[in-house]
């Protein structure tokens, strides 16, 4: 994981959790260059299953990082009053 530290107690953890699906996200992107790095354009059927389980991981990781971000934004939101207008 890129970051050094964990959130503390009553800290935000959208910030890191966004950092750890991104480093997710990169090695997801490397296991797929290595998989098909012999022969770019055919697969076998092994390398196959090892793509699609690393797009799944990737999709996974790329939802994980769009919740927390908007999680984040609703939590800015509330906290700054923008959300009281909506709810009344």
């Amino acid at each position: 994981m890129s970051t050094e530290k964990m959130p503390g107690a009553g800290e935000d953890a959208a910030p890191y959790i966004v950092d750890a699906a991104g480093d997710i996200l990169l090695i997801c992107d490397r296991i797929l260059e290595m998989a098909n790095a012999d022969s770019p354009y055919s697969m076998s059927c092994n390398q196959m299953s090892i793509a699609m389980d690393t797009n799944s991981i990737g999709f996974l990781a790329k939802e994980i990082m769009s919740e927390a971000n908007g999680v984040a934004a609703m939590r800015r939101r509330l906290e700054s009053g923008e959300g009281e207008a909506d709810a009344q």
